[in-house]
């Protein structure tokens, strides 16, 4: 509902649909701290500055809804990291407890990490920390893997 109309909406309104959607995706608390305003700020002018209609925005919605990867799980062959916040608002936790014991069914391959007091958007929550995390599974991933050819 915060994207009715978002097409015919002024810059405004899109600002303040942005916001809406932003703060339901993340912890109330992140968003309370003075400190994260600009950040949020600056998420609300990317959001905005990105060319997206209101179609574009249910459509999406709607492929996320219906979408399911279970299915072809069993083509994953590397190894995987699955990176949730343990408050996620938007997609359940649950789901991706479910994506990691499909993806362990793979020989084990898997890594979970449930990212405290995160949100939905670790990447403005925390980026720094995302980045690590996901730079400490890669380098754990090289040198576990053998030399090539």
């Amino acid at each position: 509902a915060l994207f009715d109309g978002y097409d015919a909406k002024g810059e405004a309104d899109r600002r303040r649909a942005a916001a809406a959607f932003l703060v339901h995706s993340l912890p109330r608390e992140w968003c309370a701290k003075p400190a994260n305003v600009k950040l949020l700020q600056k998420a609300v002018d990317a959001f905005v500055a990105a060319p997206r209609s209101e179609r574009g925005i249910r459509a999406q919605l709607a492929a996320v809804q219906r979408f399911s990867i279970a299915k072809h799980l069993h083509a994953v062959t590397c190894r995987a990291l699955v990176l949730h916040g343990d408050v996620d608002a938007v997609v359940p936790v649950e789901n991706a407890l479910l994506l990691k014991s499909l993806l362990s069914n793979r020989r084990g391959q898997s890594k979970m990490l449930l990212l405290n007091s995160i949100g939905h958007l670790p990447h403005i929550q925390e980026p720094h920390e995302l980045a690590k995390l996901v730079a400490d599974f890669l380098d754990d991933v090289d040198a576990k893997e053998p030399d090539g050819p």
